[in-house]
């Protein structure tokens, strides 16, 4: 392993969205500590010659100017989807330099993300337990005002760090994630509760074949496996562009709204690696009460396409 730099590597990914890894790359150089960063963009190849065209304006706009103190650009010719970019820019990242930050191409993030992102890699770094450091969170009732942070036994996709020991955990195979499908109790825990059907979720995409697709349910797998811990701030210090469906995992649909501000920061941070059940308890209901609403609107959509094509049928000769 070479030496690692004073703050964090941050690993962007990056496709076709030139519009939103504009603002994605202006938010990160407002950060002070992007003076002292070295940024690796990974650049995906094109899918196809439409692709094409925004890929290189990307590509372009990395080159723009010095986001970062350092910018090195991953371009690949041929495109191997988000799941593989990340996962191997992840592993290639933090067995070089020990830990990375991780963004992708739409997500703000607050003036004090990157200070919040280092000093908590820096602390928990040798900490067995902690597997994630999250950026992203959720406006949990009784924490809107806090500047602090708590532990949750899962992670985020939104902006996050982590270190090579814990990477090293990542399990692309899901092995022995049968067990949730005979343990019941086991199978409500993975959900948090009940609180998202992440299991649901899961066999979906294996039984679409898309599971290759997704890392981050993959990711979440190998740190229920193991029992890890994610560090998430109170108020959250990213923001999703990617509801508008040009994401590769995301639609409007699916959106979870967050109470962003460009200047929410992390002033305090756990002295015991446990599970803070209080804030644990409200995240919960906040995914819950959304689940709930999501739900709710994708059986609207399914009835109101039903009776559209009722109506067709009825109208054909």
């Amino acid at each position: 392993m070479t030496p690692r730099e004073v703050l964090a590597p941050i690993a962007l990914f990056v496709y076709n969205r030139p519009a939103h890894l504009r603002r994605t790359l202006e938010a990160l150089a407002a950060c002070p500590e992007s003076a002292q960063s070295r940024l690796i963009a990974f650049s995906d190849g094109p899918r196809s010659e439409q692709d094409a065209r925004r890929v290189e304006a990307c590509r372009a706009l990395i080159a723009e100017r010095s986001w970062c103190r350092a910018v090195d650009l991953e371009a690949r010719s041929t495109n191997v989807g988000l799941a593989l970019s990340v996962t191997e820019g992840v592993a290639a990242v933090s067995a070089r330099w020990g830990r990375v930050i991780v963004l992708e191409d739409d997500l703000l993030v607050s003036r004090h993300f990157l200070a919040y992102m280092n000093q908590a890699l820096e602390r928990y770094e040798d900490d067995p337990h902690v597997y994630q450091i999250s950026g992203h969170s959720f406006p949990a009732r009784g924490y809107a005002r806090s500047q602090g942070s708590s532990f949750l036994p899962f992670p985020t996709t939104w902006g996050w760090g982590t270190w090579h020991r814990a990477w090293n955990c990542y399990d692309a195979e899901m092995s022995g994630s049968e067990i949730l499908d005979a343990d019941p109790a086991l199978r409500e825990r993975y959900d948090l509760d009940g609180s998202y059907p992440y299991h649901r979720m899961m066999r979906g995409l294996q039984r679409r074949g898309r599971l290759g697709d997704s890392w981050g349910i993959r990711w979440y797998w190998s740190m229920f496996r193991d029992e890890g811990l994610a560090l998430y701030p109170h108020r959250t210090l990213t923001s999703h562009l990617g509801a508008d469906g040009s994401g590769t995992n995301w639609g409007p649909t699916r959106a979870l709204p967050t109470e962003f501000d460009p200047g929410n920061e992390v002033r305090s941070m756990p002295e015991r690696i446990r599970t803070n059940l209080s804030y644990y308890a409200a995240v919960k209901r906040h995914l819950a009460q959304q689940n709930t609403i999501l739900r709710r609107g994708e059986r609207l959509v399914h009835r109101v396409i039903q009776r559209s094509v009722s109506g067709v049928r009825r109208a054909s000769p």
